[in-house]
């Protein structure tokens, strides 16, 4: 499993890593290390997961592409786009102070509940947006959807006291453990929600486990557990069934799910359109990060905040452009110009406007402010 980790996300290293270091520990803190089962281990996690990294240092020269642009390098990256991917990522949370470390249970705890607002209910200051690590932004559906249901006020209340119990049975301690190195891991790196999701996983059977001890236990401890168990039982529902309005017609099968996407994801009428009607040789730069989830032709991101196989330092005149695109297969230019209000980042050089302006592109087709642009083959040679 921690080798399907491994080739499923970077993230997959902290299990196997995590795993690792805590066998090891064991085997020293019983006296009884042993080398073959530990071997099998790290043996067997590579063979399956490993592949994918050899695949990134073929095709990239990066294992790990794009992280570790200092030690490894790679194809179609520089050191400024790392620093700036670096510093995106670093963009979002509560920040990483040591304030802040010493409020995160609190402050995660409390989600949804506290939204921006990084001492609710003590205080109802917002997290202005802005530099330093201290923006305060989230991926709100997933902040109020993913994490209600087995998160908020359970986590203190089960959660964070196991840590001091001692004769847990001995998953408890391994699952405790994996917890806190993916918090730690979490808060020093891209505080995204999603990427906490596999510790609250494990957090899960730490809960339940702490849940049915609380319940045994004093009757002043069996009433604040009852209560909790109960407003949250209450809460998570309630939440789940509001956030869920907006598809509640296509799971009550009123909506069909081709118009149910056509009203919720902006990019779908033009991939739909682009999926239908364009040859199936077609090749699309994509440029705005327009999403193609149904985009079901040969495509590849174009703009410079994402690679250089459109290397824009070079591109001085619309044929520079043009022919920039054309060496790697690109028939069709797709590009989200309201990045800001589809959700999306970057954008076609200027030149666009030029090269549409002396035939080398025209316009095929636009939807939603996502514009289909074919390369023609009257332009200059």
């Amino acid at each position: 499993m921690c080798g399907f980790a491994l080739g499923t996300k970077y993230l997959g290293a902290l299990f196997f890593i995590g795993f690792g270091v805590w066998a090891l520990a064991a085997m020293i803190r019983d006296k009884q290390f042993r080398f073959k089962p530990l071997a099998a281990f790290t043996i067997s996690a590579l063979a399956i997961g490993g592949i994918w990294y050899i695949r990134n240092w073929m095709w990239t020269g990066n294992p790990v592409f794009p992280f570790a642009y200092e030690i490894f390098g790679g194809k179609g990256w520089t050191k400024e786009m790392a620093s700036a991917y670096t510093i995106s990522q670093l963009e979002y949370g509560y920040g990483r102070s040591a304030l802040d470390a010493l409020w995160l249970p609190w402050r995660v705890a409390m989600a949804p509940l506290n939204g921006r607002q990084p001492f609710w209910p003590f205080s109802q200051n917002m997290i202005p947006f802005g530099g330093g690590g201290t923006s305060g932004l989230f991926e709100v559906n997933v902040l109020e959807m993913a994490l209600s249901s087995f998160v908020g006020p359970l986590l203190l209340a089960f959660g964070l006291p196991l840590i001091f119990m001692r004769r847990k049975p001995v998953v408890l301690g391994l699952a405790l453990w994996m917890f806190l190195l993916f918090a730690i891991f979490w808060f020093a790196t891209g505080q995204y929600l999603r990427y906490a999701l596999p510790a609250f996983a494990l957090l899960c059977i730490p809960c339940g486990w702490g849940a049915q001890k609380y319940l045994t236990r004093s009757i002043p401890l069996r009433a604040c557990a009852g209560l909790f168990l109960a407003l949250w039982c209450a809460f998570t529902p309630a939440l789940l069934w509001s956030n869920a309005r907006i598809s509640w017609a296509v799971i009550l099968g009123v909506e069909t799910p081709r118009d149910y996407l056509a009203r919720t994801f902006s990019a779908f009428p033009i991939s739909e359109s682009i999926s239908q009607n364009l040859p199936r040789e077609s090749v699309v730069a994509v440029y705005g990060e327009p999403r193609g989830y149904y985009l079901d032709r040969r495509y590849f991101l174009a703009d410079a905040l994402h690679n250089r196989l459109v290397d824009e330092s070079k591109i001085r005149t619309p044929l520079d452009w043009i022919k920039a695109l054309r060496a790697n297969g690109a028939t069709h230019v797709l590009w989200n110009s309201v990045p800001q209000r589809n959700g999306g980042v970057g954008g076609p050089p200027s030149q666009l406007a030029k090269a549409q302006a002396d035939g080398s592109i025209r316009l095929r087709a636009e939807s939603r402010g996502y514009q289909l642009f074919e390369l023609t083959e009257d332009w200059p040679s």
